[in-house]
């Protein structure tokens, strides 16, 4: 059998197995980053790697960005959160979920840092810097439509996208800790 053949009947058997293996945030966050994070931080904390935890709020006032981020800042060293890798991604979509099932989009600790050589670098509230290496934007995006888009948010259409929108509108957020 030619080595085309082989393949086209590869993808035969393979392609309903590929199927039933796509993610969904029920299964992921059943088995994954289910880590709660130290009792007395309350219901709701999990933990991001070995000296974070992440907490969504949506459950109460939706905020600002920069009343978001105030807010978060009243914790112990809280941020809205920074996300630096797929797996803190991941984290961060099962604070979402089991926050809320819907797809809400909330407010993540990117902002878009006005300098005169540009208008598209975006830095980490936490104070760890510029974003480098991981994003995870979603398609076409981040726009600055009408040069009015300073803040991120998450999950814009799919599960865990991210999206530059307007820094005033009211939002559930995400806040990060060290511990």
């Amino acid at each position: 059998m030619r080595p085309a053949g082989i393949a086209a009947c590869l993808l035969v058997v393979l392609m309903p197995m590929l199927a039933t293996t796509e993610w969904t945030p029920e299964e992921m966050c059943s088995t994954k980053y289910k880590d709660p994070c130290r009792k007395d931080m309350g219901k709701g904390w999990y933990h991001m790697g070995p000296n974070r935890c992440v907490k969504a709020f949506f459950h109460n006032a939706h905020l600002s960005f920069d009343d978001a981020e105030t807010t978060c800042q009243k914790l112990p060293s809280g941020h809205l959160v920074s996300i630096k890798s797929p797996i803190e991604l991941s984290i961060v979509q099962c604070a979402m979920y089991r926050e809320t099932p819907g797809k809400a989009h909330y407010w993540i600790g990117l902002k878009r840092q006005m300098t005169k050589q540009s208008d598209n670098q975006f830095i980490w509230t936490d104070g760890s810097g510029p974003m480098l290496g991981f994003s995870y934007w979603a398609n076409k995006q981040p726009d600055n439509f009408l040069w009015r888009e300073h803040c991120v948010e998450m999950n814009y259409w799919s599960w865990g996208l991210w999206n530059d929108e307007q820094c005033y509108l009211a939002r559930p957020y995400v806040c990060s800790i060290k511990v």
